[in-house]
């Protein structure tokens, strides 16, 4: 530990912090309960935690972020592999970092981190960076990276874990069609949910959180062709329709929305054409695409209160290069989910 913090000293004062690290997260399929955690920080070349099903190493990942989320300054975790973690704060103002174009991110007050990744064989690359941004990434790519792996899972990792090596792979794979969101249930978290979003720190907000009644559905948000409510690419409404099982939701009463659709068209045409524009021209593109995604996650928040409580609402950046960081967007959080002194503050679900 000692080790690392000499590093990552040595890596504040060479860094003059004009911007943060970009940096790229992702994660294979799991196979024989093994599956790589791969990091790319700045300009280093890429490396890979192994993460390992019989060391439980998805559940320490999570408390790794959770513990992050309840502002510890100094957070590790080790895999079984040998591989780890290491995020230690620093006391760096976020005024003095410059912004980086993941337009949602500057949303939300982030302190400055450094973010240390070492492999199994002893390789040690680290990074700065804005932690909220780097853990949301981190949260979503195990999340929802994954999400599409749930037969590879059933199959290739859960077997594999202490908890359920009792189990055949067949008789996974026939619950989990059963419980398509069993993953999902597992690594997803009210606590990163909510620190993800809040302009507070845990240490004042002190937050509390209802009884979770775990995730029935996830709807993705972002704008294309007559629709901007989606499940795996397929169109699960329209423009103010959304229909999941056999609820049907009108949203057609919500201030802007249909307004902010319609700038949608024009703003894509826009997008391209700004490629072969001034670079004056195509930052002010850009600024009106900020603007417009920026609308947009707040007129989520609007059909967010309208859900029940167990579907997940996922804004997604539209236009995918806007967010060199990934394409995963933010769950919207829901404000059900905290303990609220107002007893008349209730929540459904959908069975």
């Amino acid at each position: 530990m000692s080790e690392t913090r000499t590093k990552n000293a040595i890596l504040l004062k060479a860094n003059k912090l004009k911007e943060v690290d970009n940096f790229v997260i992702s994660i294979s399929e799991p196979k024989e309960g093994v599956m790589s955690l791969n990091f790319t920080l700045g300009n280093l070349s890429p490396v890979e935690c192994e993460l390992q099903a019989d060391s439980d190493d998805l559940k320490k990942l999570k408390e790794w972020m959770e513990y992050i989320a309840k502002d510890q300054r100094h957070a590790s975790v080790v895999f079984g592999s040998g591989a780890g973690l290491t995020c230690e704060m620093t006391d760096i103002p976020e005024s003095e970092v410059k912004q980086t174009g993941r337009y949602l991110d500057e949303l939300f007050p982030s302190p400055i981190c450094v973010i240390s990744v070492r492999t199994g064989d002893g390789i040690f690359h680290s990074g700065v960076f804005k932690v909220k941004h780097f853990i949301n990434q981190l949260y979503m790519t195990l999340l929802l990276g994954l999400s599409r792996e749930t037969e590879q899972l059933a199959k290739e990792w859960y077997p594999y874990t202490k908890q359920y090596k009792h189990i055949q792979p067949q008789d996974f794979i026939s619950w989990i069609k059963k419980n398509p969101f069993w993953h999902e249930n597992l690594v997803s978290s009210a606590l990163l949910d909510w620190y993800l979003q809040s302009s507070e720190t845990y240490t004042d907000a002190q937050p509390e959180f209802k009884f979770e009644w775990g995730i029935a559905y996830v709807v993705d948000m972002w704008a294309d062709y007559c629709c901007i409510f989606w499940r795996n690419g397929i169109s699960i409404g329209d423009i103010t329709y959304l229909g999941i099982h056999n609820l049907d939701f009108d949203f057609s009463d919500i201030t802007g929305l249909e307004e902010w659709y319609d700038d949608f068209p024009r703003l894509d045409d826009d997008y391209y054409a700004s490629f072969d524009k001034t670079e004056e021209e195509s930052n002010a593109t850009l600024q009106e695409i900020k603007e417009w995604e920026i609308k947009g996650f707040k007129l989520a928040h609007e059909i967010r209160k309208r859900l029940p409580i167990n579907v997940v609402l996922l804004y997604r950046p539209t236009w995918i290069t806007s967010f060199p960081c990934g394409n995963y967007g933010r769950i919207i959080f829901d404000q059900r989910r905290l303990v609220s002194k107002n007893q008349a503050d209730k929540a459904t679900a959908i069975s």
